[in-house]
């Protein structure tokens, strides 16, 4: 059985502004808001959270399923690991890859701009032509219409969903946020955007967790907190001093959380393994520069958690 990762496929700016947002940023003139940031450190990564995810997964010893669109712009071939199934990438000839530019402060404050390109094109894959065994999905940001699309054919094909909205969250309405409850199993959104979720379908946050299996809701000072009717579990953060950029961490935070669903662990192992897993990443700049191999990421559950892992 496989796991499927739908998402954006885009080309990264990652830059580093070595001031803090709030000394530049006037909170009563935000309605004239016009301010300019020097950067001192550009990289340019090829890929964004889809592959992210599908990376991570490729080092905790998965071979996902990528589904998304891009232009000719993007090396398919060159470009993914080829322990990840990219057959069902789309290729596009009249619209140039998606892009994301990330500046982070020395707060860790991230501001994005995004041009999604080729991504909205997205609703031309469909679950339906994926002849490989899907045993779970995590259907995140993407073009709207085809984040619905997937979420309503996985339900179709008995596949466990996680719908994951992010930053697009609010491009859907109310009608189709509500139809998320009756097809997706699970719900994974931070803090904020759990409220929003709640504002947007005229429910209680309460009523929110209620309608799904579980709800992730990831934090900063914790990496998240996992809600079912009945339960809460709260998941401290892998301590790190060296931390290069946050850019990232939490698609190795969804990756080790479609891992455990493979490994049929409980609920509170598994969200030891996102932690750890996310925590590699913060470690390297760039969001596909890290790895490790199966004896060290043993070693390092041990050591953090006091728990022997045989994580395959």
């Amino acid at each position: 059985m496989s796991i499927l990762v739908t998402w954006s496929i885009a080309f990264d700016y990652i830059m580093d502004f070595q001031d803090r947002f709030k000394n530049h940023i006037l909170p009563d003139k935000i309605h004239i808001l016009n301010v300019s940031f020097l950067i001192n450190g550009l990289k340019r990564e090829k890929w964004w959270t889809a592959t992210n995810i599908a990376y991570t997964l490729s080092l905790l010893w998965e071979s996902p399923i990528l589904a998304g669109s891009v232009w000719k712009d993007f090396n398919i071939e060159k470009d993914i690991s080829d322990k990840i199934n990219k057959k069902y990438v789309l290729m596009k000839d009249n619209l140039f890859t998606a892009t994301a530019h990330i500046v982070t402060d020395k707060d860790d404050n991230q501001i994005t701009m995004f041009y999604p390109g080729a991504m909205m094109n997205s609703w031309e894959i469909s679950i339906a032509d994926i002849t490989e065994n899907i045993n779970y999905a995590i259907i995140s940001p993407n073009e709207p219409g085809a984040m619905i699309k997937y979420t309503k054919e996985c339900s179709e094909k008995g596949i466990k969903t996680f719908f994951d909205p992010g930053q697009q969250i609010t491009t859907h309405s109310r009608e189709t946020l509500l139809d998320v409850i009756n097809f997706a199993n699970y719900l994974i959104l931070n803090d904020y955007e759990l409220n929003l979720y709640a504002n947007i379908t005229w429910l209680s946050e309460e009523e929110v967790i209620n309608s799904f299996e579980k709800v992730i809701v990831t934090l900063w000072e914790k990496w998240s907190a996992i809600y079912s009717k009945d339960s809460k579990i709260e998941v401290n953060s892998v301590k790190t001093e060296n931390i290069v950029d946050p850019t990232g961490c939490w698609d190795s935070f969804r990756a080790g959380l479609l891992k455990w669903l493979q490994n049929w662990l409980d609920w509170e192992t598994s969200a030891k393994i996102w932690s750890l897993s996310a925590s590699y990443c913060i470690q390297k700049h760039g969001t596909q520069n890290h790895s490790f191999t199966t004896e060290e990421f043993e070693l390092e559950f041990e050591k953090h958690f006091w728990i022997k892992l045989k994580i395959n």
